[in-house]
């Protein structure tokens, strides 16, 4: 049943494609945005480097957030997934693992060159990945949580 939720989550993502490279794009042209007002020197990119990557992987994953559930409420997927003999735990954990995959990895994959753009010390960049890779999994699984809350579907 989680393959098959797996498959079907892929493939509407798929379908969808503009929608999951949205986050990867703001983060992009964000995090542009600050060496062009700043000025290229290290001395004031550097410092700055960590919270501007932070918050451009925290910004851009609220952009996402609100798709993550959206279609299922629009076309009654959402009470099917309710009224599946699967447990709900495995389908939901299942979503959150797709929306992190097509969302959060991409930004993932790509802080390292954002980081060397904002002139990041290189000796930071594993902490940095790391405390990306467990925060935008907390920040995906919390945006699940509120989204499945029966309030917040419509």
């Amino acid at each position: 049943m989680a393959r098959a939720q797996l498959r079907r989550d892929l493939a509407l993502v798929w379908v969808r494609r503009g929608d999951a490279l949205q986050p990867l794009l703001f983060a992009l042209m964000t995090a542009s945005l600050f060496p062009l007002a700043l000025g290229a020197e290290p001395g004031k990119l550097a410092p700055l480097a960590a919270g501007v990557l932070w918050v451009c992987v925290l910004l851009s994953g609220l952009l996402g957030l609100d798709a993550l559930f959206r279609s299922d409420t629009e076309d009654g997927g959402l009470e099917q997934m309710l009224l599946s003999p699967a447990p709900l735990a495995l389908l939901v954990a299942v979503r959150v693992l797709v929306h992190w995959l097509t969302t959060a990895l991409p930004l993932l994959l790509v802080a390292p060159l954002l980081a060397s753009m904002l002139q990041l010390p290189t000796a930071l960049l594993p902490v940095l990945m790391a405390s990306l890779a467990l925060a935008s999994a907390q920040f995906v699984a919390a945006g699940a949580a509120s989204g499945t809350n029966p309030t917040n579907c419509g």
